[in-house]
């Protein structure tokens, strides 16, 4: 009924019956199927755009210019909520462009983490949520960029607190995602995966030439021995258009992918971003 209301009302010479019209009236619903048709050639653009930037970023960057959905020439903070909001971009192909060391780039990676909000969290919490927003490459340099950009942001959301200076953050980030190497790696044999003594060890004086606590760092390890880090891998859904009379109900099927049965009380993740 609605589809026919709405056909109606792009169709100045084929107005609907007057117990079809809402209280705004002919025009009002002819500028909402406008916005609607606005709307729906907006995510075909951003489509588009994807496609390109997944083949080749600078062609997504060329094609976003072109396509006046924001600033020109383009800003490092307006990009930076673009990539993060655009859920059809290739994570890996956005880690790649966020850990590129032109000045541009760094720019919009600064904005990029800047725009997480990481106050009140662990260390190894808000390194969860930062790594499922991009593939984290593999490039040892590429990494550091990534890391150090975190650190940064995850200090200045936490000061005072644990870290005396960022640098201490960048120590300890590092460590998680090489932990977390260790002990999910199917080519790691079991001897050699490290231990928690090994991790705290590995971490003793990271903190302006002082030890983190160590219940801390075994917190930690726990964490990430018991929960792999996923980075940029799981699959995402938005529900759009919501208000006060929406309800949403979300039903998921466990289906275990892996050989060996899942132990019970084994914890798992569900994250939920809400944006008014």
């Amino acid at each position: 009924e609605f589809r026919r209301v709405l056909f109606r009302s792009l169709h100045p010479t084929e107005l609907p019956p007057k117990d079809e019209v809402p209280a705004g009236g002919v025009e009002e619903m002819r500028a909402a199927a406008s916005a609607l048709l606005t709307n729906k050639a907006t995510k075909r653009a951003i489509q588009k755009i994807a496609e390109a930037f997944d083949a080749k970023p600078r062609l997504g960057i060329k094609a976003l210019t072109e396509s006046g959905l924001l600033t020109v020439p383009l800003q490092p903070a307006e990009l930076a909520v673009f990539l993060r909001e655009t859920v059809q971009l290739d994570k890996a192909v956005l880690g790649d462009y966020l850990s590129d060391p032109a000045e541009f780039n760094s720019a919009v990676r600064d904005a990029f983490v800047g725009g997480f909000d990481f106050r009140e969290m662990t260390i190894d919490g808000a390194l969860r949520i930062f790594l499922q927003a991009f593939r984290l490459p593999g490039e040892a340099q590429k990494i550091d960029r990534m890391m150090e950009a975190f650190a940064a942001a995850y200090f200045a959301a936490n000061s005072p607190g644990v870290f005396e200076n960022a640098d201490g953050a960048y120590v300890l980030a590092f460590s998680i995602i090489m932990l977390n190497t260790d002990r999910h790696s199917p080519n790691m044999g079991k001897n050699a995966r490290m231990t928690v003594e090994g991790f705290l060890r590995n971490n003793r004086g990271i903190n302006n030439g002082k030890d983190l606590p160590a219940e801390l760092l075994e917190a930690v390890f726990k964490s990430i021995s018991e929960n792999e880090v996923g980075m940029g891998q799981t699959t995402s859904w938005r529900v759009c258009s919501l208000n006060s009379n929406t309800s949403v109900a979300v039903y998921y099927e466990i289906v275990n992918q892996h050989s060996n049965p899942i132990p019970s009380g084994t914890p798992f993740y569900l994250q939920f971003c809400v944006r008014y």
